[in-house]
């Protein structure tokens, strides 16, 4: 769990909540006893909502080794934070399109 300093991220889609944090995994993969790779090394970042706990999408990075660390989590963190940004500006313009939807049928209604 990392807060979210420092990134700019808009008010949770589901609640309106301002308090985010980062669900962050970092494995480096595994190797069996042959020291052969069985698991894929992997970073992955989502953005959650601590006010409900709405996961934003999850960005990874999957490779055979990670190398620079700290530069990989630093990228897969801007990537989730666009990926949250622009989730609440799909949801908003869903809400839209439902919204204009809703007022025609009803214009519709109250001509018959």
């Amino acid at each position: 769990m990392t807060a979210t300093d420092g990134y700019t991220l808009l008010p949770c889609p589901f609640c309106g909540g301002n308090e985010h944090w980062f669900n962050e995994k970092v494995s480096d993969g595994r190797l069996n006893k042959l020291g052969k790779r069985m698991k894929r090394a992997e970073i992955s970042v989502a953005v959650t909502c601590y006010n409900c706990g709405a996961d934003g999408p999850r960005e990874s990075y999957w490779g055979d080794e990670l190398q620079a660390t700290d530069l990989l989590l630093r990228d897969q963190r801007a990537a989730a934070v666009l990926a949250w940004n622009a989730r609440d500006a799909s949801a908003k313009a869903i809400t839209g399109v439902i919204q204009a939807i809703a007022e025609k049928a009803i214009r519709q209604i109250n001509e018959q």
